[in-house]
């Protein structure tokens, strides 16, 4: 007759922490265009390091352009517009003074 040994103490949290490790190494498969992979790729190489490690570093350059809390784009909207006067040059002279690198 088969008889389980008796687990021991801390047993089920060991079992969720290696648990909730695997969740975070998870390995989803993510497409890339031919020519973004072969810089990847390249940059692999180069940089002696894993392709999974600039994946991760670019997500994580991506990500600071991306703060959590901004206002989506869809809530805002254009300023109204007020009268700023007339003009300090004639429209005429607007594109000679562009040009003017004094």
């Amino acid at each position: 007759m088969f008889r389980p040994r008796k687990k021991p103490d801390g047993w089920g949290i060991a079992v969720e922490t290696y648990l909730a490790a695997l969740r975070l190494l998870m390995n989803p498969q993510i497409q890339f265009p031919d020519h973004l992979y072969r810089e990847a790729k390249r940059i692999a190489d180069e940089f002696e390091m894993s392709f999974a490690e600039v994946v991760r570093r670019g997500l994580e350059e991506a990500i600071k352009g991306y703060p959590a809390g901004r206002t989506a784009p869809g809530q805002w909207s254009l300023p109204a517009s007020r009268r700023m006067g007339r003009p300090i040059l004639p429209e005429e002279e607007w594109d000679l003074a562009a040009r003017d690198e004094a």
